[in-house]
């Protein structure tokens, strides 16, 4: 059977075509629909929801619409008015952006926006949960290990399970066990001292060695010190993608960096 490969416009278009009466395009010319007595963005939002129904999350300034299984729709709209409309359109330009100059696989496919950035269309994650970061990268988020390593089979009764990631452990690890590190430690020092505009850090030898040691943590380094992006230690900004048929932790919100802080949350 022969495999086609879908480009990034092409799966654009064929939400389209699959969603009638839905345009991208409608969607951009209705970006001046605000009111300063009401909430940023009010046209786009009645737009999406007529189209693609109820929204599936609320952020600060953004809020994200389901496309398909493997599509989001991310856009800019502000409770408080335009203000935090435009704290949104920031955030989405900064993660194209992003996206576009950084070579990295721990950011989320990006396959279209318009002109204002009003919205973005992103490949769907899989919010990740503590216990991926123990079961993928080998640390628990919070240090202590949520879930029992055994190489033994399943038995009724014993409560022994195999689980597949013994590999990233120098020994069995039973559930409830403490970890002299925490992924949340580690995380929170890279923020403290690669992030462009921080400088209240101090060098750790211990840290310095586990970030050498995992790629994962250098492109995260890569992330934080070239381009600035921060809010790195919430569990809920990562989610998981299949890429190659093997599961990666990908980071969901990197349109907030340090200057959006500074210029709309500070």
């Amino acid at each position: 059977m022969k495999r086609i490969i879908i480009g990034e416009s092409q799966k654009t278009r064929l939400f389209e075509a699959y969603r009638e009466g839905f345009s991208f395009d409608t969607l951009a010319m209705l970006y001046d629909g605000w009111s300063n007595e009401g909430s940023g963005g009010e046209l786009q939002m009645e737009y999406c929801e007529k189209y693609l129904g109820p929204v599936q999350n609320y952020g600060s300034s953004r809020c994200t619409f389901t496309l398909s299984d493997n599509m989001i729709l991310k856009l800019a709209y502000g409770e408080r008015g335009e203000f935090m409309r435009e704290a949104g359109m920031e955030q989405n330009r900064v993660e194209f952006e992003l996206y576009q100059k950084a070579d990295t696989p721990l950011l989320p496919r990006i396959y279209k926006h318009d002109e204002n950035f009003t919205f973005l269309v992103c490949e769907s994650v899989v919010p990740a949960r503590e216990i991926d970061f123990e079961q993928y990268l080998g640390v628990p988020f919070y240090g202590v290990y949520r879930q029992r390593t055994s190489k033994q089979p399943r038995r009724m009764g014993s409560g022994d399970v195999e689980i597949g990631f013994d590999k990233y452990f120098d020994d069995l690890k039973d559930e409830g066990e403490f970890c002299d590190l925490s992924m949340d430690a580690i995380l929170s020092y890279i923020q403290c001292n690669y992030v462009q505009g921080s400088d209240d850090g101090v060098p750790n030898r211990q840290y310095e060695e586990l970030i050498e040691d995992s790629w994962w943590l250098q492109e995260i380094v890569k992330l934080a010190k070239n381009y600035g992006m921060s809010d790195l230690c919430q569990p809920d900004n990562y989610g998981l993608v299949n890429r190659d048929g093997e599961p990666l932790i990908v980071v969901l919100d990197s349109g907030f960096n340090h200057d959006v802080w500074k210029n709309y949350y500070q």
